[in-house]
């Protein structure tokens, strides 16, 4: 089901309706002790939306078992159904109760191959402190206790791409289910929303889907309380609630797994803590919208659109995967590719980011995956600015693909060496070898300043972007480094250049250093001195060369290798000595 039929499922079903009666935990929270060998149930869904109470006995309390003061209650459960898929992933936040009042919720599994179906239960006193934010932002256990395994699924996702988002996932603690898990199409009025019932938690919709479900532990008006433990603890968090089937619980000796399908939203998790995940029906939880238009590959211009999970883990992972999918979609499992990439990131109230990566494929890289993990790259370098959180407002792309590998790498310049007079244009000759093909002759042309003076050696550096970098002692990553607000950080990574671009610039020994985000070039050697060592600088703030002038040559690929040269100003005295810090 697309986000649009979500939307309008979303306005037609006030946020009461959503919520099924629920006993009063506060009730429960007064004696939490509960003698080993007591009774109880746990509520939850083996598949589709039916609700099952499964026996269970109380073995004892762990105390302080996911941090001090956080106890778990230790569980058997019993029965044919937990016999055969014992704690499956997807279960966290099934409510347990005794004697019809809640306790808590199934959550945290114990041990590591375990030969009964033992789990670990969240005290309702706990998740209800989560719901008034006073536990902590994380935590997950340690030893044999850790949390109950939240399952991811993917909708639309080739291959290669689920493999990487697999990997990436994984490391944030969530357990992945191949493509298959998917929206469903029912657009109708969702079932009520209770203790037991399945829920999701969506990361991205639109052209692909990507979930994680568990389990609700209760629900009051429009607070739900679910999982029983974090999800990603990170605290306050503002991700889109969204109705959940579970298709099968497919039993399994390396961990039994809910297989789900998610649905209409339902409202947004407000709330990521040690004890539970907190959410609120009828409300819209805010997304980044994603645009893509790809142009060549298989298909005519084919355009993508997508919503991602506001988050500053997960955004950037989920980013660089929408645009790797679009591309493989695009274009198939073909490695031989070319990939340009321009367009901008737009961030709430500061400047545009523009976005601008070349990429071709080379031995073991797939063009594919190099040019998602150059967005996502980005989009975590915005959310770990070292200054206030921010908000993307959107991400608009261009994407053009070519068919073959196309690349260059720059073998070696020539240009009249006898004595340039200031204000000459200086005409270079590039030789490009390039991919597979004959080398070629590319012209560049470069201005001398008037005033360059004579009596200064001067040297020319061409290449790619990177390497002229390194030879000017990296000035655009030391600006970003210095950059004393938000604004001034965004401007200078908005100056990263593409790899695609030939850069020259001619430029001359001296002394500076970068300040607040500004490189200040030819300074005296005692304000180099003092600028260079401002606290925080550690002695990197210095610069020793000063950019005179720069030219760049756009190519059809990326580009890689540099050339430098002496420079022969009319008049300047042989062994004429530079100012050097």
């Amino acid at each position: 089901m697309k986000f649009g039929a979500v939307v309008v499922a979303t306005l037609l079903v006030s946020p009461l309706s959503l919520a099924a009666p629920s006993p009063a935990p506060e009730r429960a929270a007064a004696s939490p002790r509960i003698e080993p060998g007591t009774q109880g149930t746990v509520r939850t869904v083996l598949q589709g939306t039916d609700v099952v109470d499964l026996p269970l006995e109380f073995l004892g309390l762990y105390e302080d078992a996911i941090g001090p003061g956080y106890d778990l209650y230790l569980v058997r459960l019993s029965g044919a159904e937990a016999d055969k898929v014992g704690i499956a992933a997807g279960m966290s936040g099934s409510p347990v109760y005794v004697d019809g009042e809640i306790v808590g919720a199934l959550s945290y599994r114990i041990g590591f191959l375990p030969k009964e179906p033992i789990a670990g239960v969240t005290p309702i006193r706990d998740m209800l402190d989560a719901a008034r934010a006073q536990t902590a932002p994380s935590g997950s256990g340690s030893g044999g206790v850790a949390p109950i395994a939240t399952p991811i699924f993917l909708g639309g996702v080739a291959r290669p791409v689920a493999e990487h988002l697999q990997a990436e996932l994984e490391k944030l603690g969530f357990v992945f289910v191949m493509s298959g898990g998917g929206e469903s199409d029912d657009t109708g009025v969702p079932a009520p929303l209770g203790p037991g019932s399945p829920v999701g938690v969506q990361l991205v919709r639109g052209d692909m889907t990507v979930a994680a479900t568990g389990t609700v532990t209760w629900v009051d008006d429009t607070r739900v309380l679910a999982f029983g433990h974090p999800m990603l603890g990170v605290g306050r968090t503002d991700l889109p609630m969204v109705a959940a089937d579970v298709l099968y619980t497919l039993p399994d000796l390396g961990g039994s797994v809910r297989l789900s399908t998610v649905g209409q939203a339902l409202g947004a998790f407000r709330e990521d803590r040690l004890t539970a995940i907190v959410g609120q029906l009828g409300v819209d939880a805010r997304t980044v919208p994603v645009k893509l238009r790809v142009e060549g590959g298989d298909h005519p211009t084919r355009e993508f659109s997508f919503e991602l999970a506001r988050h500053s883990s997960l955004t950037p992972v989920l980013a660089g995967a929408v645009v790797s999918n679009a591309l493989v979609l695009s274009v198939g499992y073909d490695e031989a590719a070319t990939v340009r990439i321009d367009g901008q990131i737009r961030v709430a109230g500061l400047p545009t980011v523009p976005v601008r990566i070349a990429v071709a494929s080379g031995p073991g890289s797939h063009p594919y995956v190099t040019a998602a993990a150059r967005i996502g790259q980005l989009v975590a370098t915005l959310y770990g600015n070292p200054f206030s959180e921010l908000d993307i407002d959107a991400i608009d792309l261009r994407i053009d693909i070519a068919r073959e590998r196309t690349e260059y790498r720059l073998e070696s310049i020539h240009f009249d060496r006898g004595p340039v007079r200031p204000g000459q244009l200086l005409e270079v000759t590039c030789v490009l070898a390039s991919y597979r093909a004959e080398a070629q002759s590319r012209a560049l042309e470069i201005q001398v300043p008037p005033d360059v003076g004579t009596g200064s050696p001067l040297s020319l550096v061409i290449g790619d972007p990177a390497s002229v970098a390194r030879v000017l002692g990296n000035p655009l990553a030391r600006r970003l480094q210095s950059a004393d607000d938000l604004e001034s950080y965004i401007r200078i990574l908005g100056e990263v250049p593409a790899s695609d671009r030939l850069t020259a610039v001619l430029y001359r020994k001296a002394a500076g250093a970068v300040s607040r985000g500004a490189a200040l070039a030819g300074l005296p050697l005692t304000a180099a001195n003092l600028l260079g060592s401002q606290p925080g600088g550690s002695g990197d703030g210095y610069l020793t060369v000063a950019p005179l002038a720069s030219a760049g040559l756009k190519l059809d690929g990326p580009v890689e290798g540099s050339v430098l040269a002496a420079v022969e100003v009319e008049g300047s005295r042989p062994g004429a000595k530079e100012d050097e810090p």
